[in-house]
């Protein structure tokens, strides 16, 4: 099922009072409406907060996140306010490419929800496929009413890669380097995620300068099937966990 929901701003309630700015994006070939949750309780925090709805043209996914990245700026730098990105798997991964490309950014705060920075062997495959059979499609496994569609292009996962790959480059210079992050950031992640290796991902922890990190479970969910990745509603993880990693937010954000 395709979408045509676009990027959309929730506006702080308490107009006079707005402490804080922030970029959301959503994962691959998620719903992007599927973070309003995330997005009203900002709101609701006294955020601006400006919810971005990636291409499904995966070659124009950079482009986007800048212009989204760029919008929500405007609006810090008129309110004077700070700046936070907050970025949920793909939105995740692009938002640390930005952190670590741009040594300029005004970016104030970061939150990596199950960022794809490590990925388990099994979940780099299709990316491995894309270059032998580059028109191809594979059904995807994520709930019908998250999901914009029902299968996911193989270009979709090389481009992801090729992203994470730059990334990883990048960490590597910096570590040669003796070089830091600085932007504190908090990482969330689940330890049985399906997707990720979060051992491999901690590996990286140290070039984190201000780094915090959550643990989540989903033992509680909603849903019929248990998605370890999945992690940006109170259905997904139910409520005692989402009101955990709520409260860790608003924390690290200092709202």
């Amino acid at each position: 099922m395709k979408t045509n929901e676009k990027s959309k701003w929730f506006y702080s309630e308490f107009k006079q009072d707005t402490v804080a700015v922030i970029l959301l994006i959503h994962g691959l070939n998620l719903r992007p409406s599927k973070m309003d949750s995330l997005a009203q309780f900002f709101a609701a925090k006294k955020c601006d907060v400006y919810r971005l709805a990636l291409p499904e043209n995966p070659k124009n996914w950079i482009e986007k996140f800048d212009d989204g990245y760029h919008a929500a700026l405007e609006q810090a730098e008129i309110l004077e306010r700070p700046l936070f990105l907050i970025g949920y798997s793909l939105g995740a991964l692009l938002t640390l490419r930005y952190l670590v490309t741009h040594n300029y950014h005004k970016i104030n705060k970061v939150i990596f929800i199950a960022i794809p920075l490590e990925m388990k062997w099994l979940s780099r495959l299709p990316a491995k496929f894309s270059w032998i059979m580059p028109r191809a499609w594979l059904p995807s496994l994520a709930l019908e009413d998250y999901r914009i569609r029902g299968k996911t292009s193989l270009i979709e996962y090389r481009i992801m890669e090729s992203i994470r790959s730059e990334i990883l480059a990048v960490l590597k210079k910096l570590k040669k380097a003796d070089a830091h992050i600085s932007s504190p950031v908090l990482i969330i992640s689940d330890p049985k995620d399906e997707l990720l290796d979060i051992e491999k991902i901690k590996n990286h922890y140290a070039l984190f300068s201000s780094l915090q990190c959550h643990e989540v479970t989903n033992k509680v969910t909603q849903h019929p099937k248990k998605y370890h990745h999945l992690m940006i509603d109170e259905a997904s993880i139910g409520h005692i966990e989402w009101q955990k990693m709520l409260n860790k937010m608003t924390s690290h954000l200092s709202l």
